[in-house]
């Protein structure tokens, strides 16, 4: 399974509603990290892990339905991408860890 990292990078209309965002945002699941005075330029800056781009799509359609007018402009980019697999069947590991007892060369 992959899973892609994606920054969300905002630019505000209307700062009175900046710590309402920040708390619906908060409340998404696949939220991993929030930067709010970091970067130059950038209002709020956000970090999630996703399995597909039908969560991404809900994000930005999620935010710009709640917040229509508080947010002047928005860039989304891709990072890195997370492989997840079973590294290995527990009868491979008691066969082949050195460890254990009955370990065969």
């Amino acid at each position: 399974m992959v899973i892609a990292g994606f920054i969300f990078r905002f630019h505000l209309e209307d700062y009175s509603k900046k710590n309402q965002i920040i708390n619906y945002i908060r409340k998404n699941p696949y939220l991993i990290r929030i930067l709010k005075h970091l970067i130059i330029g950038v209002d709020l800056h956000f970090t999630f892990l996703l399995k597909n781009m039908e969560q991404l799509r809900n994000i930005i359609e999620g935010i710009t339905t709640n917040f229509p007018d508080s947010i002047n402009d928005y860039h989304f980019y891709s990072t890195y991408k997370v492989y997840k697999f079973n590294f290995m069947v527990p009868k491979l590991l008691k066969n082949r860890n050195p460890l254990y007892k009955e370990y065969k060369i």
